[in-house]
């Protein structure tokens, strides 16, 4: 069987990075902190976040799309 059962968004985390807060919207919808979060539910989910440093610089928001389909694509041979 082929296809994908979930897709992990990671940031390996520089020293001078003090926080990473996301939103997560349209298939799969939560709000948290952190480098890091599963995307499980199937559909297109837009991952918005932003980037803070350790002086108080805070990147403008920046986002991404994660398309997550499970269904097995169908192949005819003519």
């Amino acid at each position: 069987m082929i296809g994908i059962t979930s897709m992990y968004i990671t940031k390996n985390t520089p020293s001078d990075i003090k926080s990473i807060s996301y939103s997560l919207t349209g298939a799969e919808t939560a709000n948290g902190n952190g480098n890091s979060k599963n995307v499980n539910e199937e559909g297109t989910t837009i991952v918005k976040y932003t980037v803070c440093n350790n002086a108080g610089t805070c990147s403008d928001s920046a986002k991404i799309n994660v398309k997550l389909d499970r269904e097995i694509p169908l192949v005819s041979v003519v």
